[in-house]
């Protein structure tokens, strides 16, 4: 009798997907957004401190200076999301796996968000004032600014917050919780079959 509880999804995937390439790529994926849900959730925390460490020694209240370190560290937070997203896709795609096409359907507004503001952040000279324009100014607040919770670039603005963590991770439960769902279906088949025909 297999327990399903101490076995990993990554392992659960590689076990049950019939097609073995498939099932191999299926369980390097979710080793990723595994891995990748970590960093973020390490991202996160060095967010936090840079914007608290900012908050304790800013010399007026309500002076906001520019954070560079704390831009950087967010631009390594949307990494992780992206990275989470190319996997969720790749699960979608290429798995099989029901639970993966639905998930990716109902949550793929959200996240091709969060990969979107680090496609910004990797292009960013295309964010930079056009050397012909007479007021280079006029754009610099578009340019990458933070604020407490927020960040802003190209005109739009994504929560950098721990909530906005706490919905990833919420987020990769849910679909980690309904690939489990799937394959130990699966597999509960694979044992019928194979008592059927020893």
């Amino acid at each position: 009798m297999l327990h399903y509880h101490y076995i990993p999804t990554s392992f659960l995937l590689q076990w049950t997907i019939p097609n073995r390439a498939r099932a191999l790529r299926a369980s390097i994926a979710m080793n990723r957004i595994e891995q990748y849900l970590a960093a973020a959730r390490f991202q996160m925390d060095r967010i936090e401190s840079r914007l608290d460490r900012h908050d304790k020694t800013r010399p007026v209240a309500g002076y906001h200076e520019p954070l560079p370190q704390a831009f950087c560290e967010i631009h390594f937070y949307f990494i992780c999301w992206n990275a989470i997203v190319d996997m969720i896709k790749e699960l979608a795609q290429h798995s099989g796996c029901t639970a993966a096409k639905s998930f990716w359907r109902r949550r793929h507004r959200i996240l091709e968000r969060y990969a979107m503001a680090r496609h910004h952040l990797e292009h960013f000279t295309e964010q930079l004032p056009h050397k012909n324009t007479q007021k280079p100014e006029a754009k610099l607040h578009e340019m990458g600014f933070v604020q407490r919770g927020s960040f802003t670039l190209a005109g739009q603005r994504w929560d950098v917050s721990r909530a906005s963590f706490t919905r990833l991770e919420r987020m990769i439960g849910e679909l980690n919780k309904q690939l489990r769902a799937e394959a130990m279906t699966r597999h509960q088949a694979m044992e019928v079959k194979g008592r059927r025909n020893p």
